[in-house]
């Protein structure tokens, strides 16, 4: 949830275990993750639907909900997980491993 709402941009303080105790997200209105794949996609006529999305964090929930294939991380925000249709693990799990059959079932 956002912390502040200035001139539209929102502000997001959340706990970053990983990084320090913090994580600060900045947004100006209308921009999130989301918004730069869907104008990739819009240019090179690929459909939200084709897209596999993967994310951990607060930044990553429109993405997750607007792409066709949402893969949370297992360690996650639990927001991002309740986005996401298929779980895997950290990187440095060799979670990333688990992508490539992901997309071979998506075919």
């Amino acid at each position: 949830e956002a912390l502040a709402l200035i001139d539209g941009s929102s502000v997001v303080l959340y706990p970053e275990p990983d990084y320090g105790q913090f994580g600060l997200i900045v947004s100006p209105p209308g921009v999130s993750k989301w918004t730069g794949v869907h104008a990739y996609c819009h240019l090179h006529d690929i459909e939200p639907e084709e897209v596999l999305a993967v994310g951990d964090g607060l930044n990553d929930i429109p993405m997750l909900r607007q792409a066709g294939v949402a893969v949370g991380v297992r360690g996650g925000v639990p927001e991002a997980i309740a986005a996401s249709q298929h779980l895997i693990d950290p990187p440095i799990a060799n979670g990333w491993t688990r992508i490539v059959d992901l997309v071979a079932a998506c075919r």
